[in-house]
């Protein structure tokens, strides 16, 4: 998680976690009121989506038609959802 460079304490995930999917939201410090803004949303973009290919191209390439579409899709989109629940910890921020 990425810490406050004033009170050295972890911003609440869930602020980070919003502020991933809208790349304009800023983030602020529960105890110091700090605010900061993600710099890395290129980073996040294609930790997201590039695993999400290659395993829907595993999928696609070893399953027939009708079972990539029933287990590829889901397992394709729970993946992509792991993922955007675990890049919070990862984020790099900046103090505006």
């Amino acid at each position: 998680m990425p810490k406050c460079m004033s009170c050295q304490k972890n911003i609440q995930w869930k602020s980070v976690y919003i502020s991933t999917w809208f790349p304009n939201k800023t983030i602020q410090c529960n105890t110091c009121d700090s605010i900061y803004k993600i710099t890395s949303h290129n980073y996040i973009s294609l930790a997201i989506l590039i695993p999400m290919m290659v395993s829907g191209w595993y999928i696609n390439r070893f399953l027939p038609l009708p079972w990539s579409i029933f287990i590829g899709l889901p397992s394709i989109i729970l993946l992509g959802l792991v993922i955007t629940l675990i890049v919070p910890f990862f984020v790099k921020v900046e103090r505006i």
